[in-house]
């Protein structure tokens, strides 16, 4: 097991900033993903990790040692890619324990090592089995194999999922989670699958243009993006967002767009208050989760209601995805599948403004009371 920091690690491909200035410390025994679009940075910083990559500024810290120039096969890191990378002519056994046969390990060390691997993986009646024969599943599960025998501090994921059908990546991901758990290794796993990042991680790392957009637990990012691309990356479908005014009414503060008007929460007052928005503009972002049908034993005051029109319907089993239109705004609701929606149809909605987020129109960070500026509503 192993600690890892990194500090202002930066890496470029030509003139081009692959990664910008990363800062990350990862615990011992913890499992972190990195998680934003493809072309974001986070299979470079992987491979920066593992020493497969150099020529970087920053330094990167094991245990307390920097091991910017140590090569890789002296890092004490394993690596899972995602196309496995398997012998074909070898055996399962003997894909397993190559590595180890490099190193100049024991016969009977190895079979030791490998016969627990594959008890742990579920492997023992394959181990004769050359890996060309193996499905996708058991292929990536003798990369595992082949990683765990070599007892690392530090184990590397560069999407090793992505080549799995849809069930068996479900699958897979328990696996991955039961296995950090046993053997209580660190794990840093990269994706660009944001629903793996959400069910895997202690902690994600969203990149993106190479550089960290925001670092925390899975639901406290889901709940609280820090700006407009966590919130619209975070979350399938992502957060709804709309462009608003914040308008002064007597004792009152109302959000405003072209189409319907929002009261304001009194426990956002102090936030819109003392923050510097621009001509007294402001973002929503609501989940859609958080947008529900209005229902008559429930009648919130008219200033909370919105009018829409269903545009057409995602239904996907126990839950349905509406996308609905008030004038110029679209936007999605997830609503159960037991409502009774269709296309074309005229709805009244209500949002739940308590758990809304508020962003900066230009700086695009999320508002709150650590990071307001002065200044006054007019």
């Amino acid at each position: 097991m192993a600690n890892l920091r990194l500090i202002n690690i930066t890496k470029f491909f030509g003139t081009v900033p692959a990664v910008s200035d990363v800062n990350l410390e990862v615990t011992d025994g913890e499992f972190i993903v990195l998680v934003g679009p493809s072309g974001c940075g986070k299979s470079t910083l992987l491979r920066l990790i593992a020493g497969l990559e150099t020529d970087h500024a920053g330094e990167i810290i094991i245990d307390g040692n920097n091991i910017n120039h140590v090569p890789p096969k002296n890092r004490d890191i394993a690596m899972v890619f995602q196309n496995y990378a398997l012998y074909p002519h070898m055996t399962v056994y003997q894909n397993m324990a190559f590595g180890l046969k490099m190193r100049k390990i024991s016969k009977e060390e190895i079979d030791n090592r490998v016969l627990e691997a594959a008890k742990i993986l579920k492997l023992q009646d394959l181990l004769n089995r050359k890996s060309k024969a193996l499905s996708g599943g058991q292929q990536q599960r003798v990369a595992l194999g082949r990683a765990i025998v070599r007892k690392p501090k530090l184990f590397l994921f560069d999407e090793p999922l992505s080549n799995l059908d849809a069930k068996l990546r479900v699958a897979m991901r328990g696996e991955l989670i039961k296995l950090h758990k046993k053997l209580g290794t660190t794990m840093i796993y990269v994706t660009h699958d944001q629903v793996e990042a959400m069910s895997m991680g202690d902690r994600l790392v969203v990149l993106h243009e190479g550089k960290v957009q925001q670092i925390g637990k899975p639901l406290g990012i889901y709940e609280h993006p820090a700006n407009l691309f966590v919130a619209g990356f975070i979350g399938s479908p992502p957060m709804n967002l709309f462009h608003c005014k914040i308008r002064k009414d007597a004792q009152r503060f109302t959000i405003v767009t072209d189409d319907f008007e929002l009261t304001l929460p009194d426990t956002f007052l102090q936030v819109i208050k003392s923050s510097n928005l621009p001509d007294n503009r402001v973002i929503l972002g609501v989940r859609p989760e958080d947008i529900h049908e209005m229902r008559p034993e429930i009648c919130p005051p008219l200033k909370q209601q919105i009018s829409a029109r269903i545009e057409y319907i995602e239904p996907l089993g126990s839950e349905v995805f509406a996308t609905c239109t008030s004038g110029k705004h679209e936007f999605i609701v997830r609503f159960s599948a037991k409502t009774d929606i269709h296309p074309d149809q005229k709805i009244k909605l209500v949002i739940d403004m308590e758990r809304s987020c508020f962003f900066h129109p230009t700086k695009e960070n999320e508002l709150t009371m650590n990071n307001n500026e002065s200044g006054d509503l007019s």
